[in-house]
């Protein structure tokens, strides 16, 4: 929902016809138009389920936070220079023209560090997504069949990756259909391992490509395997919980080296290097890490060659003699050999326990919500040796409260106290002076090194101290009233249904109103779970829309009471990590002729590869005659589509999955990469950092 919600908050290119938002109200409506949209084009036939992104592992705060920060501090040295300007525009006998007047929240939404759990906007938008399924629900014919499930900003976690739980969770019911189709959406890249790692066939991202691309020569493979090992190694180009080893960039086609080295080093490895059939162990033996250093060393050849290109480009200096000493010394302060090696042996084993937590992560459920890698930058390649002597084990604890999360990751600045949290925490700003500047700096030092923009810059911000946070937190909530506290609570899942639903008539919902203290497990086939009574919910066939000049609802056929209720998912003993039984595999269309073969960035001379003459017999040729360009079939029986997007949500960065796409007039090869416009050489985007 995230992916709906902030191009709907704050658009990119509003215009006369989709001017930005005014008023919360004005965001819900195009929140609900949007969903509206989306769900015409995926037609789904029994299950929609709503995530918004919930409090985040401490792995992904410190993220959010440099970001938060960055932003806010770039808006802090606008407002500077509109002072000089008008200023300087006084002393000319000039006046610069004051803003137009905004209405009463306006402030807030100029701001959309609000699309954040805990907030008073995310409470609104929660009991205003609730209204939406509620009226849809109550009206349309094509929700009729549909059970909805939401889980809002006070659930905690991302919300692709509850997303994917609940899928995994349905697995483990024996009444699961292992050919049941599903669409994802959303604008996160990381959606794209997470459906790689859930090995469902019916989630179709690249996966015949992938199979074709990682095989090497010569030997057997389980395609399975090799998925689980190519989001496995996709993680050292980084993510939103580790930073990426230094001489992986994905504009220097990291994936391709990555790919290249997995093949080369495959028979010496002996075998995979991620065994997911492990993936619950406590001390990460889903890992085989001999395996990992023998692809690591092979990648460890390159990474001088990577360095003295980039020099040779005018990049950075770390192709020069004594880079790495260097790197060291003015990323880390580490001025000894005996501080380097101390620092190095530390890198190595908190980063090789941040790629098994992100593994654990993405293939089962989070294994910790307070680990976190504690370094702005990773260790080189050829530094992750040794690897058999760290020990792995982390320990299932609690996530955040969101209040806590706002004061982790939110700048200080006083209109966010005032429109995000509640107001007896303003008191918290003048804590103790110290505390204040480790939590809120007012400078952050961003390090532009490899990077060609300074926005990509790595943002040098310090860590929470999780201890010093909680006893600040806890001070406020001492004074927060019923509403804050609510807003501070953790939450389950809700799902809603229309009566005339078949789940309907299951005995857990009557037997959770007779028995409120327990759950009640779900006996029907159409899904997998548990229901407990939802108190917060109303009771009566009249329902106010919390959204002006929209409608109530009369004669609600979704009352809380009999068709609604707090949601769990199954207990999961193991999770499956290989394809379900009885699931019927689609046939392969993608040939080897259809792969482009690229050389490796650090290969040859200058920033662009050379042009690669295309062979006739690689051509594309039809197959068949080509379908209809107009035709949309209904959900299940395959879709068309093409562009870039429809007019209702941004045209880039979406990740969506669905089944038996067809292709029309054009092969299916993947594109030549192209740089983003605005982005690329020649670009009119942000300015390259000066002396790199």
């Amino acid at each position: 929902m995230n992916g709906i919600i902030h191009p709907c908050f704050h658009p990119e290119d509003p215009s006369s016809s989709s001017p930005a938002p005014a008023t919360f109200d004005d965001v819900f409506r195009a929140i609900f138009a949007y969903t509206d949209h989306l769900l015409r084009i995926a037609r789904p036939r029994k299950l929609l389920y709503l995530a918004l992104d919930g409090v985040a592992p401490r792995a992904k705060m410190n993220q959010q936070r440099a970001r938060r920060f960055k932003s806010a501090i770039a808006a802090k040295d606008a407002e500077v220079e509109e002072k000089l300007l008008r200023e300087r525009f006084r002393a000319e006998g000039k006046e610069l023209l004051p803003p137009p007047p905004v209405p009463v929240d306006a402030e807030a939404l100029l701001d959309p560090n609000v699309i954040t759990p805990g907030t008073e906007f995310m409470e609104k938008l929660s009991a205003a997504l609730q209204y939406y399924v509620r009226a849809r629900l109550n009206a349309h014919p094509r929700w009729k069949h549909l059970k909805v499930i939401m889980s809002d900003a006070n659930v905690p976690g991302e919300g692709e990756h509850k997303i994917m739980s609940f899928i995994r969770a349905q697995w483990s019911m024996e009444s699961y259909d292992p050919n049941t189709s599903h669409c994802l959406y959303g604008h996160d890249a990381d959606l794209i391992m997470l459906a790689l790692a859930s090995h469902e066939v019916h989630i179709s991202i690249l996966r015949k490509y992938l199979e074709l691309e990682m095989t090497t020569p010569g030997y057997k493979h389980d395609t399975e395997r090799l998925i689980d090992d190519f989001v496995s190694i996709c993680f050292l180009m980084g993510n939103d919980f580790i930073p990426q080893i230094p001489s992986l960039e994905i504009h220097e086609f990291g994936v391709d080296l990555l790919i290249e080295m997995y093949k080369t080093t495959f028979n010496e490895m002996g075998g995979y290097i991620l065994n997911t059939d492990k993936i619950k162990d406590k001390h990460a033996a889903y890992l085989e890490v001999s395996r990992l250093e023998k692809f690591l060393h092979a990648l460890s050849l390159c990474e001088e060659k990577i360095f003295l290109k980039r020099y040779e480009l005018r990049q950075i200096r770390l192709g020069s003699p004594g880079w790495k000493s260097r790197f060291y010394r003015e990323k880390f302060g580490a001025e000894t050999s005996n501080e380097v090696v101390r620092l190095q042996a530390e890198m190595v084993q908190k980063y090789l326990e941040g790629l098994c937590w992100v593994l654990q992560c993405y293939f089962d459920d989070v294994p910790s919500w307070t680990c976190y890698y504690p370094f702005h930058y990773a260790p080189f390649a050829s530094d992750l040796k040794h690897l058999s002597q760290f020990n792995i084990y982390f320990t299932m604890d609690k996530a955040l409260k969101p209040f806590d999360q706002l004061m982790a990751i939110l700048p200080p600045q006083m209109h966010l106290f005032s429109c995000a949290f509640p107001k007896c925490y303003s008191k918290l700003i003048g804590f103790e002076q110290s505390t204040i500047q480790l939590f809120y700096p007012t400078e952050l030092e961003i390090d532009a090194h490899r990077k060609h923009f300074l926005s990509d810059g790595v943002e040098k911000l310090p860590f929470i101290d999780e201890k010093l946070l909680l006893s600040a937190t806890k001070t406020g909530e001492k004074d927060l009233t019923v509403q804050e506290t609510s807003r501070n609570t953790i939450r389950q899942e809700r799902i809603f249904l229309r009566n005339s639903n078949n789940l309907a008539n299951d005995a857990a919902f009557v037997a959770m109103y007779d028995c409120p203290e327990e759950k009640h497990r779900i006996s029907t086939s159409e899904i997998g779970g548990c229901l407990s009574p939802d108190f917060d919910a109303p009771t009566h066939s009249f329902i106010r829309s919390p959204v002006n000049d929209m409608r109530p609802i009369v004669g609600d056929q979704t009352m809380q009471v009999f068709l609604s209720a707090a949601f769990s998912n199954p207990d999961v003993a193991k999770p499956i990590t290989r394809l379900l039984n009885n699931v019927v595999v689609p046939e392969k269309t993608v040939t080897e002729s259809e792969i482009r073969k690229r050389r490796l960035w650090h290969t040859y001379p200058g920033a662009r590869p050379p042009p690669v003459a295309r062979k006739p017999e690689t051509l594309w040729k039809a197959s068949s005659a080509a379908m209809p360009r107009d035709e949309i079939k209904p959900a299940g029986t395959g879709w068309l589509g093409r562009g870039r997007g429809s007019a209702a949500g941004p045209s880039a960065a979406a990740a969506a999955a669905a089944t038996e796409t067809r292709q029309i007039g054009r092969s299916s090869a993947a594109p030549a990469w192209r740089p983003a416009r605005g982005r690329g050489h020649g670009g009119r985007g942000n300015p390259r950092p000066r002396g790199w």
